[in-house]
């Protein structure tokens, strides 16, 4: 590794991709270290709906949301009685629906938006 950073991050999962995509927004310097190969093939994530309103701050809600061709409104809890579905919720712009998106292309994602230059 050469070069000056002003932020090591050190992880590259998505709350380390999160920090560094913040840190780059604020115009610092961040070297993000991984041991893994990226991009990991994992099997797909489920995103609570909630999880929106940061990857638009990150600047990646669009291209997360392009890469959730299923969006579910809720999910299925089996906790002590017969399973059932439960949905997200709903405001007044409609019913919350969750992302789902495969575990490489989310990495993919977010590694993309840590290179952000403020």
């Amino acid at each position: 590794m050469t070069g000056t950073a002003d932020l090591v991050v050190v992880g590259g999962g998505p709350a380390g991709t999160a920090a560094a995509i913040c840190a780059a927004q604020a115009g610092l310097r961040v070297t993000l270290l991984e041991r893994a190969v990226f991009p990991r093939p994992r099997p797909g994530e489920t995103l609570h709906p909630g999880v929106g309103v940061v990857l638009s701050r990150l600047g990646v809600g669009d291209a997360v949301e392009a890469a959730s061709p299923i969006r579910p409104e809720g999910q299925v809890v089996a906790w002590g009685s017969a399973p059932r579905h439960v949905h997200y919720g709903r405001d007044q712009r409609g019913v919350w629906r969750a992302f789902q998106v495969r575990r490489d292309v989310l990495d993919v994602i977010l590694l993309r938006g840590c290179w952000v230059t403020a």
